[in-house]
């Protein structure tokens, strides 16, 4: 048996390239794509003006968010350069609107570790009773 597949090298395309393609898959990709550090808050910020002009349903934007960012990861200040872009960059009702997204996001982000923290601590306590 013999499998021959396509290889696309995202690193070799520059994620400004798929900037107007109302595509989903096109829009996370470009976490994966070549770009410059300094080039990572404005990848951001057209990634999701991107999504938003997609207009998914907010269960799908949280998908390709959850992705992008697995592979863009951004620090804090970056992450407030991008709020503030969008910001300054959209009308009120969509910055609304993707800030909901984001913070739903992050708060089952949160919730999901504060979860897994109560496991381990848990698990703590069975294996080392009267720790802590």
């Amino acid at each position: 048996m013999e499998f021959n597949f396509l290889q696309l090298h995202l690193k070799r395309h520059n994620w400004r390239e798929y900037l107007k393609r109302d595509n989903p898959a096109a829009a996370d990709l470009m976490s994966c794509m070549d770009y410059r550090k300094e080039e990572k808050v404005q990848l951001k910020v057209e990634f999701l003006k991107m999504i938003l002009r997609i207009r998914l349903d907010p269960a799908r934007m949280q998908l390709l968010i959850g992705f992008f960012e697995t592979y863009a990861q951004l620090t804090l200040q970056e992450e407030e350069v991008v709020q503030r872009k969008l910001a300054e960059e959209l009308p009120p009702e969509e910055v609304r609107e993707m800030t909901e997204i984001i913070t739903s996001y992050h708060l089952r982000g949160r919730e999901e570790g504060r979860e897994e923290g109560r496991k381990e601590g848990n698990i703590t306590a069975l294996l080392y009773p009267g720790y802590g």
